[in-house]
């Protein structure tokens, strides 16, 4: 990494931040009522962001979408200990029950997983106005929660953040030890910093350990990078 990006990134991690009191809530339930209305869908498989949003996270999960793996079908949340793949972030130590860790995803209602093929995205077949829709609450998430760092899981989602940011921003990508950071400027000041990390589920088809071994590195620099100081994770989890 360049000392030019190396100090850039430092004066933007020691930048204060500043609260707000917009509703995470308030805003899930006004998506809600017109995700529903466009989508004909039910209510209850719309899943909500976790935590509070108040814009003084250290870090956000910005995860890709939410399956019916889960016991809680209805009126479910992101950070959902019932799903394998959101259970071992738990496990390793990034609990949204934290008031410094947020959490959303880039589709915010349950999909089948069955006869998906992988990277393939469930909702090939939505309506237009329920993608924008979709996209545009995803985006709200992100800049409602202003996190120090943002970890993004997979592949998916790191290019949907590329998209939201660069209709007004500059996304130099960093290789920091084979994982991607993604320096967010706008003008000279750099605004956001991203880190890209392989999905949990990819695990399940690692037969050499790669992606585990990414991933563990990946959430080992985005908590580094976020500043915690009481945060305990195994780095070795994956």
């Amino acid at each position: 990494m360049e000392e030019s990006s190396r100090c850039a990134i430092q004066a933007y991690l020691e930048k204060p931040q500043i609260s707000h009191d917009i509703s995470i809530f308030k805003l899930f339930d006004n998506f809600a009522q017109k995700e529903c209305a466009i989508s004909g869908r039910t209510l209850g498989e719309l899943v909500s962001p976790s935590a509070w949003f108040r814009g003084t996270a250290k870090l956000g999960i910005f995860a890709h979408y939410p399956t019916f793996r889960s016991k809680l079908f209805e009126n479910g949340e992101t950070s959902d200990i019932t799903n394998p793949c959101m259970r071992m972030l738990l496990q390793v130590g990034l609990d949204t029950g934290r008031n410094d860790i947020d959490q959303w995803e880039l589709w915010h209602r349950r999909e089948s997983t069955k006869n998906r093929k992988r990277h393939e995205a469930p909702w090939q077949s939505a309506s237009l106005d329920q993608i924008e829709l979709q996209t545009q609450f995803s985006k709200q998430c992100l800049d409602v929660s202003k996190p120090k760092v943002v970890l993004l899981l997979g592949k998916p989602v790191e290019q949907a953040f590329q998209r939201m940011i660069s209709a007004k921003s500059t996304i130099p990508v960093v290789d920091a030890g084979g994982i991607s950071i993604h320096l967010v400027w706008e003008a000279d000041a750099l605004v956001s910093l991203a880190v890209a990390c392989p999905h949990p589920e990819t695990v399940f088809y690692d037969e050499s350990g790669k992606y585990g071994i990414l991933i563990d590195a990946a959430i080992e620099l985005a908590v580094s990078l976020a500043g915690f100081r009481d945060l305990k994770v195994d780095n070795n989890y994956f």
